[in-house]
């Protein structure tokens, strides 16, 4: 993947990286993510692959909302989950209306990182810790941390 968000990378200088950051790795790590024989591991729900979706999503902070943008550069909000979760091997299908149909329900109390979030029909974020997502919201507002919406349908990635 590469980039990285070290010390005086331009990407250290995003609002909100680095908290990201400390706070996804912060979660259980029984499976090492550089070692992980992941063939079988769990997809969403902070396993390892899921930390992999979450920090390729957190490298693309500050890019531009594109409506059927998929990346590397511009995104839409299914774009950025799709292409998130590509840089981690799995492949999600390609809008919206797809992705809420994939994957197992999460209830509100057992969101982790890298469960979807849908907090309406036509929107998708990629949860980051039970309190925060990024997403690619629209038009105008580039790729952003924001706060876990109060309603939403949440979904975990299986494989």
């Amino acid at each position: 993947m590469g980039g990285g968000g070290g010390v005086g990378s331009p990407l250290a200088s995003l609002p909100g990286l680095s908290s990201a950051l400390s706070a996804l790795d912060r979660g259980d790590h029984h499976t090492n993510p550089d070692l992980a024989d992941t063939h079988d591991a769990a997809i969403g729900g902070g396993g390892p692959l899921a930390r992999i979706a979450v920090k390729a999503a957190l490298t693309r902070l500050g890019r531009p909302y594109v409506w059927g943008a998929k990346g590397p550069n511009q995104f839409d909000c299914s774009g950025l989950v799709h292409w998130a979760y590509a840089q981690a091997g799995i492949t999600l299908g390609p809008d919206t209306y797809t992705q809420v149909h994939q994957g197992a329900a999460v209830g509100h109390g057992q969101v982790q990182a890298g469960d979807l979030i849908f907090p309406h029909a036509g929107h998708v974020m990629l949860a980051i810790s039970p309190t925060q997502v990024v997403e690619a919201q629209q038009s105008g507002v580039p790729v952003k941390i924001s706060p876990m919406p109060s309603s939403y349908v949440a979904r975990r990635p299986t494989g």
